[in-house]
């Protein structure tokens, strides 16, 4: 480790070392990705990001640099002190109009197969969330964060490629991380519609883009459906 340390100029750095089972209890204390549970060595150590209002960033603080309490409650405070811009109140006041709308739909259901999406309407779509109330700010942060993956088609796809990609031993790593990475310990809360189809969707990202465990599980976090 030192050696390793020394080529990187990084001596000052403190470290601890030991078996997987034996820092599997400090990582989880301290709020630590590691590399050994995502199954990929370029991911680990999450970061802790903070925008304001209107989804501008502000700063992002790591673990165990700079990430403190005093830290994250300045980094806080500025992030709210901040006003929201007139182009980000139009967006918010369209995003709320839509989310008015649809809260008062219930379409969606956990109840709802994969076989299920072909009796819908050519035109039709899902609406609603299906286990809990619809929360504002939390549909605000989605729909930002999904903003990222515009211009990906294969976001928007569902249940096909579940079946048609098969993941190699390697990219089936990837796969699992993202399955502990992710809020729900997997596409969805349950086995719904909405597994097959993100299962899939996770298959090609990482079979055909390349995308690894911590990008698959923020889409996946971003997707969540089942309200709140």
């Amino acid at each position: 480790m030192r050696a390793f340390l020394r080529r990187r100029h990084a001596l000052g750095i403190e470290f601890l070392l030991g078996t997987a089972k034996q820092m599997r209890p400090i990582w989880r204390a301290f709020h630590v990705v590691s590399a050994a549970e995502t199954g990929n060595a370029d991911v680990h150590s999450s970061d802790a990001r903070v925008y304001d209002r209107s989804g501008v960033w502000v700063s992002t603080l790591h673990l165990p640099v700079d990430l403190t309490p005093a830290n994250l409650a300045h980094d806080l405070r500025t992030a709210l002190a901040q006003p929201v811009s007139a182009q980000a109140a139009v967006t918010i006041a369209a995003l709320k109009q839509r989310f008015d709308l649809l809260s008062r739909q219930h379409s969606n259901k956990c109840s709802l197969r994969p076989e299920s999406l072909d009796s819908i309407a050519m035109h039709g779509r899902l609406q609603g969330s299906c286990c809990s109330p619809m929360n504002f700010q939390h549909y605000v942060r989605q729909m930002h964060g999904l903003r990222a993956y515009a211009r990906v088609t294969e976001i928007r796809r569902l249940t096909s490629y579940a079946e048609s990609i098969t993941l190699t031993p390697s990219q089936q790593i990837a796969y699992d991380g993202a399955v502990k990475l992710s809020h729900e310990h997997g596409p969805c809360c349950c086995h719904c519609w909405r597994w097959t189809a993100f299962e899939g969707q996770a298959n090609y990202l990482i079979a055909r883009r390349g995308y690894n465990s911590l990008r698959i599980a923020t889409i996946w976090n971003l997707e969540d459906g089942c309200g709140g």
